[in-house]
């Protein structure tokens, strides 16, 4: 439950972004992400964080206990650590994940980099 008296999982989204952000983004415990637009830079979703990236990352995208769908484009690498990552759009990098991580890579994704 946070200050205002409301769980977690009733809370609205705390940001939707259709516009250019410049990163780093940090998306926190708690905190969801829809992206439509683009962030120009880095984004980490920190444990229990959620993101909904159907814009374009244009760095990296690091997945540090949250978990993530990527619908748009990531032009940066993927690095899973912890979490967990779908990818039904594109990933223009490489894409490393951990044992940690789980990943599913859906039917007509583009990951052009490297897997580890």
């Amino acid at each position: 439950m946070d200050k205002t008296g409301t769980t977690t999982e009733e809370r609205e989204p705390s940001m939707q972004v259709y516009d250019a952000m410049t990163g780093p983004v940090v998306i926190n415990q708690g905190d969801t992400l829809e992206l439509f637009g683009i962030i120009h830079g880095d984004c980490t979703v920190a444990d229990g964080g959620k993101a909904e990236l159907t814009g374009a990352v244009e760095g990296d995208l690091i997945v540090d206990g949250g978990s993530v769908q990527v619908n748009g484009k990531v032009s940066g690498n993927v690095y899973g650590r912890s979490g967990k990552v779908v990818i039904s759009g594109m990933v223009v990098g490489r894409l490393e994940a951990t044992t940690e991580c789980v990943v599913k890579i859906k039917r007509g994704a583009i990951v052009a980099g490297q897997q580890y």
